[in-house]
């Protein structure tokens, strides 16, 4: 089996998230008990990605963050 089939409960991180596209695909692979975070330089796309996540219902496990991919505001774990 394809190691990205089984993506439940996982944590997943999206660089460049951009209009959070694949970070929804994410989140219906790591469903409820996972997390996704989106990564994007643009403040405006991290808002609409933001608001587009709050209305398919999936602000409790999937979030945005507008930082530099090369600076990213994570801890190492």
């Amino acid at each position: 089996s394809h190691p990205c089939q089984n993506l439940e409960n996982e944590a997943i991180l999206d660089l460049g998230s951009g209009l959070a596209v694949d970070s929804f695909i994410a989140a219906h692979r790591v469903g409820k008990g996972g997390k996704v975070t989106g990564l994007d330089l643009s403040k405006n796309e991290v808002k609409h990605a933001t608001t587009r996540a709050k209305a398919r219902g999936l602000e409790d496990y999937v979030s945005f963050v507008n930082a530099d991919m090369e600076k990213m505001p994570f801890d190492a774990d």
